[in-house]
């Protein structure tokens, strides 16, 4: 073959290896363009999905420097290497000094695979060395994959992880997860629920405070108003421990505002009519509690929409003014996506933490160390601590009131 027909031979190969390099490349973004994410998600994602990752892989007790394409891993373990493990990055967060100290951490949901058909949850933080390898420096395990569904940054100080298990009467209850990190080492909040062996309900009988006599039942009801307004929100419903709520603000005489997830809202029907039928506001908590901020514009369209939409079809008429974005997540998109829906954003300046397995009395500290005029009070009524929430109720309202607070819906705080 003359050099001619060999220089024309080398350009045909190149011209091929270049377009299948272009497809392969195409076809990964393609994934991620139709993904949910945004684009600064996509990229993270993109930075992380194709590369090495040193992982320890604590179900099997072996670490790896694994080599990940398009956001997934194999590798063979064990003596004779017959047992296989597929990981998978479920979420990502944006890399940020969680510690701060030092370097930037990458805080990710890893979902390991294993041949035996275990299927694992890892939470991991990694460093990115000056090879762009990440090395998984922490990791713990969070539950089954099938019970883990997201992951946030908290105040760029604590991840919190959205999880759910299914009670003793089938029942789906949420569970928010709390992890600092520290001296490399991933800490759980103490008060965490073990997904692998979860609490039954805890319905408790809950007494209410006899308030002083009073000649004004008004007054003794729902606060003289001398010291100003307060409004008592509940989030993540509804759930197990909603009629255990309801029952302490009826016994109170004080209405409310839910703001309710779309699905748990699909899944009790029942309970949502029974908040509205008690006099209380019913408003937007996205469909499936996703962080907004890392989803696309369409994507954050659909998760509002679909919630707002689950309301009102079992409400007929209701109109649903507000939505509070979980975990008080938001960006511009979500801003420009409200305003196309006709919705207002609603937010929160007293945080109980009553979700991160606090006891009653912690519950009601916060709340009344964050009284005053014009307070919204976060607390839950959809997640596994709400028993605790329920417990503390009738002592928050009581001493709400003997301060003066008027308690009132989120629609009347500035009448």
């Amino acid at each position: 073959m003359s050099s001619k027909g060999k220089i024309w031979i080398w350009i045909i190969i190149a011209v091929i290896l270049v377009a299948a390099g272009y497809f392969i490349w195409q076809d990964y973004n393609h994934n991620l363009n139709n993904s949910r994410y945004s684009k600064s998600q996509q990229n993270i994602i993109n930075d992380e999905g194709t590369g090495y990752f040193v992982f320890n892989d604590l179900h099997e007790n072996f670490t790896k420097k694994l080599y990940f394409f398009k956001g997934q891993a194999k590798t063979n373990y064990g003596t004779d290497d017959q047992n296989s493990v597929v990981y998978k990055i479920k979420d990502v967060l944006q890399p940020f000094n969680l510690d701060q100290t030092g370097e930037n951490e990458y805080p990710l949901l890893l979902e390991a695979d294993y041949s035996d058909g275990t299927k694992l949850v890892y939470l991991a933080v990694a460093h990115k060395d000056t090879n762009d390898t990440f090395d998984s420096v922490d990791q713990v395990i969070v539950g089954k994959s099938d019970q883990v569904d997201d992951v946030h940054n908290y105040n760029q100080k604590e991840l919190l992880l959205d999880t759910h298990f299914t009670d003793n009467a089938g029942n789906r209850e949420n569970a928010i997860l709390s992890y600092t990190f520290k001296d490399n080492k991933i800490i759980p909040n103490p008060h965490n629920i073990d997904l692998a062996n979860p609490p039954k309900p805890q319905i408790k009988s809950v007494v209410t405070p006899t308030p002083a006599v009073s000649n004004n039942t008004k007054d003794l009801n729902n606060g003289s108003g001398k010291n100003g307004t307060i409004a008592l929100s509940f989030d993540d419903g509804p759930g197990v421990y909603t009629s255990q709520i309801l029952d302490v603000l009826a016994k109170e005489g004080v209405n409310a505002t839910f703001f309710e997830i779309g699905q748990n809202a699909d899944a009790h029907p029942d309970i949502t009519r029974q908040v509205r039928e008690a006099g209380h506001e019913i408003e937007d908590h996205t469909y499936t509690h996703p962080d907004l901020s890392k989803l696309s514009s369409d994507a954050q369209s659909s998760e509002i929409s679909k919630g707002r939409e689950a309301i009102k079809n079992i409400l007929s008429s209701y109109v649903v003014s507000w939505l509070r974005p979980p975990y008080g997540s938001y960006n511009d998109d979500t801003v420009n996506v409200l305003g196309q829906l006709g919705l207002k954003k609603m937010l929160w300046n007293v945080d109980t933490r009553d979700w991160s397995g606090i006891s009653a009395d912690d519950i009601y500290n916060a709340a009344i160390a964050g009284a005053r005029d014009g307070a919204i009070i976060l607390m839950h009524d959809g997640v596994a601590n709400s028993n605790e929430t329920a417990a503390a109720l009738p002592r928050i309202i009581d001493t709400l009131r003997s301060q003066g607070y008027k308690m009132v819906k989120l629609s009347e705080m500035n009448q």
